[in-house]
């Protein structure tokens, strides 16, 4: 692991990790042993945090030198008794850790894992949980405003039913298109049939809430479906 000069983008990501009836015990072995990384303190000299990813590839004996491990775990979920799910949150560097989740699955029988990812600079919109067992998010609406003075949306293009306070500090997923196409009617009046015909309404709207003219977007709001496969470019 050697240190990075170039400043990362943050890559959000959500872990399903997912057993039938029969596979509980391993569900739980690797639970117990990801819990125990997430409390226990301890001190990365790569500048992460105390759940380190590096940490969950040297439990597993994996090499850090070929094991993208560039992250750590943000929170982890309860796992009940005889659950056969469990979800953690970690942020990880420019993109989704999958060959380190790859690589572990392989030492567990009968667990698979699922993975939902947002990273807007790279335009990273994954969700590969195709059943929505932990997952069931289908479209993402990204919302940043650089100012936050402004504390009214432009009439003409939103009704009052938000606020742009409430619509900038929140981050909005919807888990079919109906529910997507529902919140668009409630802010905006208006009833669309295409997540196209949607982000060509919103990029008129905050060109007029952007109201200097300077050439700088101030405020961006795209709305994206997500991908089932993640491709590096």
């Amino acid at each position: 692991m050697k240190g990075e000069k170039i400043m990362p983008n943050y890559c959000d990501n959500k872990i399903g990790f997912i057993c039938d009836e029969a596979n509980t015990g391993e569900l739980k072995k690797l639970y117990d042993l990801l819990y125990n990384i997430f409390t226990t303190p301890y001190h990365c000299k790569y500048g992460f945090g105390d759940a380190w990813l590096g940490r969950v590839a040297l439990e597993h004996g994996l090499d850090l030198d070929t094991i993208p491990c560039k992250g750590e775990i943000l929170d982890i979920g309860d796992l009940a008794e005889s659950a056969t799910h469990f979800i953690i949150a970690a942020e990880t560097h420019w993109r989704p850790t999958l060959e380190l989740w790859d690589a572990i699955i392989k030492q567990y029988t009968g667990i698979r894992y699922v993975y939902i990812s947002d990273e807007t600079c790279s335009g990273i919109y994954i969700n590969n949980d195709s059943e929505g067992v932990c997952f069931p998010e289908k479209y993402i609406i990204y919302a940043y405003m650089s100012d936050s003075s402004y504390d009214e949306f432009p009439a003409e293009y939103f009704t009052n039913k938000i606020t742009p306070q409430e619509f900038f500090d929140e981050i909005y997923r919807f888990n079919n298109f109906k529910e997507l196409q529902d919140f668009m009617l409630e802010i905006t009046g208006r009833k669309f049939k295409t997540i196209k015909r949607m982000n060509y309404y919103l990029q008129n709207a905050m060109v007029i809430y952007d109201k200097d003219n300077s050439g700088i977007d101030k405020s961006v709001v795209e709305i994206y479906e997500y991908s089932p496969v993640y491709k590096e470019d």
